[in-house]
C-alpha cells in the first residue's frame, strides 16, 4: 500500500504568533508555571504550551478562560481576542490573492502591514510601493513577469495596501535614495503623484541625496550584513506600542520577515540615522519639483 503524501502544516500567521506571545506573557507575569496554570483549567501542560507557541491556535473561549485565571484586565483580554479572530480572517484575506504568488514571509508582511498604524520604509532603487502610481507599478511588474493574471493580482494587492494610506488609517514615513529617481520607470506622473501624496497629513517622504547615501550595512544580531545600499526594508509599529515591532527586508528575488528584538532595533537605528542625513520633507519636495 502506497504511503499517503505528507500534508504540510500551515505556518501560523503573524497575528496568531502575536496572540501566542501574549498568552505566554500573561502567564509569565503571574509567576505561574505552565503546569500550574494548565491545572487550574483542567488542561494538560502540553495543551497550554501549544497555545503559547502557536503550535495550536487558541480561540476566543480559551483566551477568555486564561485571562480569567491569570487576572488579565478586560481591555487587554478583548484586544487579544480581537487579534485572534483577525488572525483567522488574515488567512481568508490572503487566499484571495493566491495568484500573486508570494511567499510566507511576504504573507506575514501583508498581514502585519494591514494591522500596523505606522510604516517606515527605506528604498534605494525603487519608489515606495505604497506611494507608486498605476503606470509605475504596472511597468515595474511587467519588467519582472509577463503573466497577465499574476500581474493583475499583484496590482490589486498593491491597490488594497495603498487604500490604508489614502484613507488615513496608516501613517508612512519613507526615505528614498536619489538613485531611485533616476530609474527608467520614473515618469513625470509618478513624481507628481509623490508630491500629491506628500500633502496628506499621514504621509512623509524624504530624499537622501547621492552625496549622503554612503549607507553602512545594517548589522544583525549575528553580525552579518542584512541590508546595505540596495536593500529595501519596512519597519512597522502597532497601536498601543511605542517601539517598532517587526521588519520586512526586500531583496531582488525574495524577502525576510524579522521579529528578533536586537535585529529590529538595528534597523530602527539605521532608519533614524538616514532620516537625519536626508533632506527634510519641504526641501525634498522642492528638490523633486526642480527634478521634474
Amino acid at each position: 500500500m502506497a504511503d499517503k503524501p505528507e500534508v504540510k502544516k500551515a505556518r501560523p500567521n503573524i497575528r496568531q504568533r502575536r496572540v501566542a506571545a501574549r498568552l505566554k506573557a500573561w502567564r509569565a507575569a503571574t509567576g505561574k508555571t505552565t503546569e500550574e496554570a494548565a491545572a487550574q483549567l483542567r488542561w494538560s501542560a502540553a495543551k497550554l504550551n501549544r497555545f503559547e507557541t502557536a503550535g495550536q491556535i487558541a480561540g476566543p473561549a480559551e483566551i477568555i478562560a486564561l485571562a480569567a485565571i491569570l487576572g488579565v484586565d478586560e481591555e487587554e483580554r478583548d484586544r487579544v481576542v480581537t487579534y485572534a479572530v483577525k488572525g483567522q480572517e488574515g488567512l481568508v484575506w490572503w487566499r484571495a490573492f493566491a495568484d500573486a504568488d508570494t511567499g510566507d514571509d511576504f504573507a506575514d508582511f501583508m498581514v502585519t502591514e494591514s494591522d500596523a498604524t505606522d510604516v517606515w520604509n527605506k528604498e534605494a532603487l525603487l519608489m515606495p510601493g505604497l506611494l507608486q502610481d498605476e503606470d509605475y507599478m504596472t511597468r515595474l511588474m511587467r519588467a519582472w513577469n509577463s503573466d497577465d493574471d499574476r500581474i493583475e493580482a499583484r496590482r490589486e494587492l498593491r491597490r488594497r495596501r495603498q487604500e490604508r494610506v489614502t484613507s488615513g488609517a496608516l501613517r508612512i514615513k519613507a526615505i528614498i535614495y536619489e538613485a531611485a529617481f533616476h530609474q527608467p520607470f520614473v515618469s513625470r506622473g509618478q513624481k507628481d503623484h509623490l508630491l500629491t501624496m506628500g500633502e496628506l497629513p499621514n504621509v512623509t517622504w524624504q530624499v537622501l541625496p547621492a552625496e549622503a547615501a554612503e549607507d553602512a550595512p545594517v548589522k544583525t544580531e549575528q553580525g552579518s550584513p542584512a541590508a546595505g545600499f540596495e536593500a529595501a526594508y519596512h519597519l512597522m509599529k502597532f497601536e498601543n506600542e511605542e517601539d517598532v515591532s517587526a521588519v520586512y527586508v526586500e531583496n531582488l528575488t525574495s524577502g525576510l520577515y524579522i521579529e528578533s528584538r536586537p535585529d529590529v532595533e538595528a534597523y530602527t537605528l539605521n532608519f533614524e540615522r538616514l532620516e537625519r542625513l536626508a533632506l527634510d520633507p519641504n526641501a525634498s519636495a522642492r528638490w523633486l519639483e526642480r527634478a521634474r
